[in-house]
């Protein structure tokens, strides 16, 4: 693992049906594992790229050091000759996100996506992801929707109406599973947009979890990933810009950089938010949401 880890203070909670009352208590945090890539990534890249060069290319992989493969990647990314990146694929089990992040995710379109389908799921239970920054009386509110949304969905089943018809009714929260698939240039393009400060939480600290893994994986690879304002010198968002790139850290390695500054948690803190569940909903409950 690469420099610090990014924390997960995002609440997220089962909704479940007993004796026609909805009980709400805390469920695990975003989950992201890379299951599968190749383990001689960094060599294979080098091979290809040494192709396009009269003299550099090698007879055969296991000619390839990593002295070599460093510095043959080193020029590539400065260069941004990203072709040959897409010779590598990483493969992602990401778990606990929910629904409005996965419709982020798919405008990545050089990818592939298997997800979890409420076409053939019947959920008895109901996982929600409750957004950043809400005061604890709009986490009330917020949670008080899921559980109508929940209550309505399994009011439909009861009554003999498809689940995959029934789950219309469900929020945009839902929690699921998605297999994601992208080579190395899509991920690149990835992490330029998605740990970009302007993103939802959710998302900002998926991206930056995906990246701890492949920089894990593959280090010179994806030593220059990260906000793609790291790499350009400036933020190419204009009047939308968050206005925190600081001008000292261009001459760092933006790994270095992205990884020393990961998502700053107090951009979203506010009087009554807790980053504890528990603490949480009871402090919910205690403030007349009683979501039983």
């Amino acid at each position: 693992m690469h420099g610090k880890r990014v924390t997960d203070p995002q609440l997220r909670v089962w909704l479940a049906v007993k004796a026609d009352k909805v009980e709400v208590v805390p469920a695990p945090g975003i989950d992201v594992q890379l299951i599968a890539y190749p383990q001689d990534i960094e060599k294979i890249i080098a091979f290809a790229a040494g192709a396009t060069v009269k003299g550099h290319m090698a007879g055969k992989l296991s000619d390839i050091t990593k002295e070599y493969s460093d510095k043959f990647i080193s020029k590539i990314l400065a260069a941004d000759h990203g072709s040959v990146l897409e010779h590598g694929l990483f493969t992602f089990d990401l778990r606990n996100v929910s629904r409005a992040l996965t419709h982020q995710l798919v405008r990545h379109r050089m990818a592939s996506y298997t997800s979890e389908s409420q076409h053939y799921i019947k959920y008895d239970r109901l996982m929600v992801v409750v957004p950043m920054g809400l005061s604890v009386l709009q986490s009330r509110d917020f949670l008080q929707s899921c559980i109508n949304a929940f209550k309505a969905y399994r009011a439909l089943i009861d009554q003999g109406y498809p689940s995959f018809e029934a789950r219309a009714v469900l929020p945009n929260a839902t929690a699921c599973r998605i297999v994601v698939s992208m080579n190395a240039r899509s991920l690149y393009n990835f992490f330029d947009l998605r740990c970009c400060n302007r993103n939802t939480w959710e998302i900002k600290v998926l991206a930056y979890r995906m990246l701890e893994e492949c920089a894990g994986a593959a280090p010179m690879l994806f030593s220059l990933a990260g906000p793609r304002c790291m790499r350009l010198g400036f933020c190419p968002e204009g009047k939308l810009s968050c206005g925190a790139v600081p001008a000292k850290a261009m001459g760092k390695p933006v790994l270095t950089w992205a990884m020393d500054n990961p998502p700053d948690l107090k951009s979203y803190v506010r009087k009554g938010v807790f980053f504890d569940a528990e603490s949480h909903i009871a402090c919910i409950k205690r403030n007349g949401g009683n979501q039983e």
